[in-house]
């Protein structure tokens, strides 16, 4: 026979009452008869939820069988078998051998609170997860009890709102009874998480939210409060449960209590009245934040904090601030705009050193706190100023990167730290430059550079060639240009001595810097001579800059040869790629070097597919100039070839 549950009918009611509230609540259309039925239902809600929720709680409070039981009576268990044993052994009522007959150890039983389990090194995906599967747990975890509470808080704003219109208590009573309604359930709150953490939490959290509500009534219904006076009762209201979530370690309520700090200055009109008032409190709310988080080991915390700041700064980093904010508030919020990023810079960078470990969180936070400041910077500096200021940041991080790094040897800290210091190196060179292929060739330097250092001090090549992927950028926006020069007809006017001209240049040696110097391999020729082969993405590079090293030549024989004739520079670029192409052929071939070998064809079917296509326009005497030129070229190197490969047979 299946057993009910003693409380299904108050369910069903509740289930009942919610429909009618939601049904009163949005005007939903419904016959007068069912209308009438409603209504009914909902004045007598306001009398029946708070009882439904005294019975709920004293039903949880007395529950015995549910998972929220205290565990110090659990623990004692054992030490009172222990205890018992030992006194039947000293009374003579049991001997040691009826002991070992019954299948009782005569050992000292090991409390469960003092046994020390086996420790199992949590991997990066549960490190990751274990956030949501905390709220998940506090969520499904007594769940009766949370929304019996938010039921009862949705009966008490109704219970008010239908008070205040008959005029049963004026207006401070009011107020004085909702302050005492929310001190209650604090105080309630805070003698129940001692033993159950789910039920109290959820205590905590209602009485913070009749607290805020309360003064939200009493700012702006009545106006008792100044909105300096009512921000800082909200906040004392919500230090409550934060220094509740560090001392019983709930890190639900640790994000609950940061999310009520975060909305209450919305609550009270205080956003944007004063930059220092709302920046100050800001602060507060931020240091109290990353306190919890050094106490508790909480880190999601951090760059949880730092998107609160970032929202509250986003109305500041408008165009309408800029133009209409004096210059004492620009001053003031960019001073509380550095006093954030030393605060996250310091904690974040502390608590890697002192844990010697990294995670995500640790990475979103660094990460984003140089980028809000970079932000401020663009946003609140003069333009003159920006590339001299933007160098604090920059050295600041610079040297966090080298001090993570030689203290943990973490690569992840390292490089978070060294590029937040090449971001605010490639902004100061936006600021100070204006041309945009001058902004290239600073850009091409900085990244070919910043590969070179990054593999010599972590001693990887791999990550080197990762961040000379960066050389994409400008390559993409040199060829682009190199381009369109090729296919118009302004390829014979372009001057040598130009700002493309040199990107290209300055791109091409990148390239073969690049390849050349992070090559995984630790002897360029084995002992017969054989190019040994080259790992990683180091040949690629190589090949991007002798693409660009062909692109080089064909401006320069352009600019050497165009005022004599055109054709002569267009016949002579064919014939330097057909050299070029059998050179890398045959030397690929006697070395064995299939990398060099594969672009030697490549070069020689691009300048045959040429002389086929755009020789036609030539006039007649070129045409057999350039056809005859190649042709010699191509049977030279297969001469060349073939008798080099006789010589190794024999």
């Amino acid at each position: 026979m299946i057993k009910r549950h003693p409380f299904r009918p108050f369910f069903i009611l509740l289930s009942v009452m919610v429909f009618a509230l939601s049904s009163y609540f949005f005007g939903i259309d419904m016959p007068w008869v069912v209308e009438e039925i409603v209504e009914e239902i909902f004045v007598v809600s306001l009398w029946v939820l708070p009882v439904l929720l005294i019975i709920g709680v004293i039903y949880s409070l007395g529950n015995k069988r549910s998972g929220d039981v205290p565990a110090q009576k659990n623990m004692g268990n054992s030490e009172v078998l222990a205890k018992l044993i030992k006194l039947l052994e000293i009374k003579g009522i049991i001997t040691a051998e009826e002991l070992s007959g019954i299948g009782v150890s005569q050992s000292p039983m090991i409390p469960l609170e003092k046994r020390v389990a086996p420790v199992v090194p949590e991997t990066e995906s549960a490190r990751e997860n274990r956030s949501v599967a905390l709220f998940t747990s506090w969520i499904k975890e007594n769940w009766i009890m949370k929304l019996g509470g938010l039921i009862f808080l949705i009966g008490i704003g109704w219970l008010v709102n239908y008070a205040f219109a008959e005029d049963w208590i004026g207006p401070r009573d009011r107020i004085t009874l909702g302050f005492l309604v929310g001190v209650a359930f604090l105080l309630l709150g805070q003698w129940r998480i001692r033993l159950y953490k789910n039920q109290g939490s959820t205590l905590l959290v209602i009485g913070s939210v009749v607290f805020l509500l309360t003064t939200l009534a009493g700012r702006f219904i009545y106006d008792f409060f100044t909105p300096a006076l009512a921000l800082s009762m909200m906040f004392l209201s919500v230090v409550f449960p934060a220094a509740a979530s560090v001392r019983h370690r709930v890190y639900p309520l640790a994000i609950a209590s940061l999310i009520m700090a975060g909305i209450a200055p919305f609550l009270v009109d205080f956003v944007m009245r004063d930059v220092f008032e709302t920046f100050s409190y800001l602060f507060v709310v931020a240091a109290g934040t990353l306190w919890i988080v050094a106490l508790t080991g909480w880190r999601n915390l951090a760059p949880a904090a730092l998107v609160l700041v970032f929202l509250y700064d986003l109305p500041y980093l408008t165009s309408y601030f800029t133009s209409h904010a004096s210059g004492s508030e620009k001053s003031t919020a960019l001073f509380f705009a550095f006093l954030f990023a030393a605060l996250f810079y310091a904690v974040n960078l502390a608590g890697i050193i002192k844990r010697r470990s990294v995670d995500h969180a640790d990475i979103l936070t660094a990460a984003g706190n140089g980028f809000v400041l970079l932000a401020w910077i663009s946003i609140a500096v003069s333009e003159h100023l920006r590339s001299i200021v933007v160098v604090v940041p920059l050295l600041v991080s610079a040297v966090g990167a080298y001090a993570v790094y030689s203290v943990t040897r973490i690569r992840a800290a390292f490089l978070t730290y060294a590029g937040i210091a090449f971001a605010m190196l490639v902004a100061a060179t936006a600021f100070e430059l204006s041309n945009p292929m001058a902004l290239i060739i600073a850009f091409t330097v900085e990244v070919s550079v910043a590969s070179w250092l990054v593999a010599v001090i972590v001693q990887s090549r791999q990550i080197g060639e990762r961040v000379a992927a960066l050389l994409a950028i400008p390559a993409i926006s040199v060829g682009t240009q190199i381009l369109s020069w090729f296919v118009g007809a302004t390829r014979f006017t372009v001057p040598f001595f130009s700002n493309e001209s040199a990107a290209l240049a300055t791109l091409t040696a990148a390239f073969f810097f690049v390849g050349y110097f992070l090559r995984d391999t630790s002897e360029r020729f084995a002992a017969n001579g054989a190019l040994l082969r080259i790992r990683g993405i180091s040949p690629v590079f190589i090949f991007a800059g002798a693409l660009y090293a062909n692109m080089f030549i064909q401006i320069i024989l352009w600019q050497l040869f165009a005022g004599a004739s055109e054709n002569f520079a267009v016949m002579g670029a064919l014939v330097v790629y057909a050299l070029e192409g059998v050179a890398c052929y045959v030397v690929g071939h006697r070395r064995q070097a299939k990398g060099i070998t594969q672009f030697g064809v490549f070069v020689l079917l691009y300048a045959v597919v040429r002389i086929i296509i755009g020789a036609w326009d030539f006039p007649l005497f070129w045409r057999i100039m350039t056809y005859l030129s190649i042709g010699a070229v191509l049977i030279a190197g297969a001469f060349i070839r073939k008798s080099k490969k006789q010589t190794i047979t024999s």
